[in-house]
């Protein structure tokens, strides 16, 4: 029977430690506590609970750590978490059935984010107290003399799975992830000190683009003014060292579509959609495929397509296209995680939004219900979808019912003042029809959003 060590690092972890080594009661054979200078009784708490703790002098690297805590561990097989993760139920007898009959050198597990630190794991991984969808991490390694974590952080174990053939299984053994809680990860401090430790990383070593394609996306979140030039030297590293490799099958695509992702949004709002595409388009020839790639090149062949003389509709048919082929690709673990909503609420906004463009009414009236099903930060964009495609439909009192939440919530929206005032002309309520015109017109450069209504407002404007 294969064994198996918990290796866990801690700093005044005392509110979360328990609830996590609880849940891999009657799972591990050892446990590995390393910390790294609690003052509160995180270490007490953990030797209570049957750990053996270590002691480490914090030197602003994850990897130093997590290799020292490596070092601790006995067994056959580690499996690393965080103080502020739990397994949840069925997870155990996944990972035993896992390291019984082993085929991989390393398992992805899925973890998921907790909405609320209250939240039950069973709840938090089966998405009904969740923040975001599944993402799968490798969490789970069989023990060799040459398993080494690389980074001061977001640290990562791919030169050890190179080496090894980069053999890399899965295990549905859910991981229920309560760092992640805005008001917890902002008493921490976690981003800060996350930004500061890549900008030092990065200046160490300069051509370390895993590490560059974190404090990216460290960039992109704080909507930093180096985010562009971030992309860029990034994106330079991408060409010259990654495509080639994968496109040779030197490497696999992990990793690599983080980088591309984090560019692509960083060019996206910057507005250079055609350099998206580049991109894009590059790396498809080199044989990387995500629904993360196809989502992008969706949202830039749109954006593309819309100008104040109206809409490109080969450009829209080509966005139709990529956005269909993010809900066509196989059901399957993604190991680069899929932006959020991407083949749920947000790709079907996307694709209603292109579909009510091409004329498809019907059909985009029914993407934006089916969008309308989610909790999500699109609920305005696609509850105008939803107005605007009545509107096409000839159902404009439908369309007002939708519009006067928005018109209570954003009274100066010139997307919901545009649409109001075109159900009006349909209905004949000329005297609200222009005031509704006027006002759009009064706030458009503040504050469209749907580049695609612009021309129509050029038209009435003009008329």
């Amino acid at each position: 029977m294969s064994t198996l060590s918990l290796c866990l690092i801690a700093k005044n972890e005392s509110e979360m430690i328990g609830p996590c080594l609880r849940s891999v009661q009657g799972l591990v054979d050892q446990i590995v506590v390393l910390d790294t200078g609690s003052r509160d009784n995180t270490v007490s708490l953990a030797r209570s609970m049957g750990a053996e703790v270590s002691f480490f002098e914090w030197c602003e690297d994850f990897s130093a750590a997590r290799n020292a805590a490596l070092d601790k561990a006995r067994c056959d097989w580690v499996l690393v978490l965080d103080c502020d993760e739990r397994l949840a139920s069925g997870a155990a007898m996944a990972i035993r059935d896992a390291i019984r009959d082993p085929s991989h050198e390393a398992y992805l597990l899925p973890l998921r984010d907790a909405a609320f630190l209250e939240a039950e794991a069973d709840r938090v991984v089966d998405g009904s107290a969740a923040l975001r969808e599944v993402i799968w991490l490798p969490r789970l390694f069989r023990k060799t003399p040459d398993l080494r974590w690389e980074g001061r952080v977001h640290e990562n174990v791919s030169s050890w799975l190179e080496r090894r053939g980069g053999s890399v299984g899965t295990v549905n053994a859910p991981i229920a992830h309560y760092g992640s809680v805005p008001e917890y990860r902002q008493a921490k401090g976690n981003s800060d000190r996350n930004f500061e430790l890549l900008q030092a990383q990065i200046n160490e070593t300069p051509k370390d683009w895993f590490s560059r394609a974190y404090l990216l996306e460290e960039c992109l979140v704080r909507e930093h003014s180096d985010a562009l030039f971030q992309a860029k030297l990034l994106e330079s590293q991408v060409r010259s060292e990654l495509l080639p490799k994968v496109a040779r099958g030197e490497r696999s695509q992990h990793g690599v579509v983080k980088a591309l992702t984090a560019i692509c949004v960083a060019f996206s709002k910057k507005a250079e959609f055609a350099a998206v595409c580049q991109i894009v388009e590059d790396a498809s020839a080199a044989g990387v495929r995500h629904p993360n790639l196809d989502f992008l090149m969706g949202v830039a062949l749109e954006n593309r397509s819309h100008s104040d003389r109206g809409s490109d509709r080969a450009l829209l048919d080509s966005a139709l296209g990529a956005y269909m082929r993010v809900f066509s690709a196989d059901e399957r673990v993604w190991v680069d995680p899929l932006i959020h909503g991407v083949r749920t609420w947000n790709g079907l906004a996307r694709m209603g939004t292109v579909l009510l463009c091409l004329g498809h009414s019907k059909d985009a009236l029914e993407a934006f219900e089916l969008a309308s099903n989610y909790e999500c930060e699109l609920h305005s964009e696609i509850a105008l979808g939803k107005a605007e495609s009545l509107n096409a439909l000839g159902r404009c009192h439908e369309a007002l019912e939708v519009l006067l939440p928005l018109m209570e919530a954003a009274p100066e929206s010139s997307d919901v003042a545009i649409l109001a005032a075109e159900a009006c002309d349909i209905l004949g309520q000329n005297d609200a029809s222009k005031d509704f015109w006027d006002l759009a017109i009064r706030s458009v450069r503040k504050n469209l959003k749907g580049l695609h209504r612009l021309q129509r407002l050029n038209a009435r404007f003009a008329a």
